[in-house]
């Protein structure tokens, strides 16, 4: 399991893999992967008892073998850091799994068992967002929309029903008419 998180961060070019120590192995850390935006750090344990028993310690670990790294401009990672416990068996009961989940101190958690491969659907790697027409999600049809609801009904009637019609049609043009007519507006106006 934790060959296949290794397989997945060495798949994504912006994530590298950082050297742990010994003393960091023996606290129980099993590989590092960081990128410019999250940090995710790995620990396995072989059952749920030895998870059970380890995984407050492990999360300590992290803030004293990893977080402390995270100075200058690194340090606002510290929030976006998440811990990866991997349980080599699926018996971690559902309590223990929302306790440790929702445990926020140090860094998010999550916990990961081989019921879930693969992990990828499970990791918040990327921001995933809702498909929309061409790849864009608020274009400039959207915004005219929107800012046509935005004004009051004195302020669309200066412009009158033609400019809003026109503008729906062609925004691009309008918006450099506004702009253009508004550098060529008289400035003691």
């Amino acid at each position: 399991m934790v060959t296949e998180l290794q397989r997945l961060f060495t798949a994504l070019d912006h994530y590298v893999e950082l050297e742990l120590g010994e003393l960091e192995r023996k606290r129980g850390l099993h590989a590092v992967y960081a990128s410019p935006e999250q940090v995710y750090v790995v620990a396995a344990f072989s059952s749920t008892e030895e998870f059970i028993a380890r995984w407050e310690a492990v999360a300590e670990a992290v803030a004293v073998t990893v977080q402390s790294q995270l100075t200058e401009e690194l340090s606002d990672l510290r929030w976006d850091m998440y811990l990866l416990y991997v349980i080599a068996d699926s018996t971690v009961p559902a309590a223990l799994r929302k306790q440790v989940e929702n445990n926020r101190r140090f860094c998010r958690k999550l916990v990961l068992t081989p019921a879930e491969q693969p992990f990828s659907a499970r990791l918040p790697l990327f921001l995933q967002l809702p498909a929309a027409a061409e790849g864009v999600l608020f274009d400039e049809t959207d915004f005219w929309r929107e800012w046509q609801a935005a004004l009051p009904e004195e302020v669309k009637a200066q412009f009158g029903d033609s400019f809003w019609r026109q503008g729906e049609k062609q925004v691009e043009d309008v918006v450099q008419q506004l702009i253009g007519g508004m550098s060529n507006a008289d400035p003691s106006a």
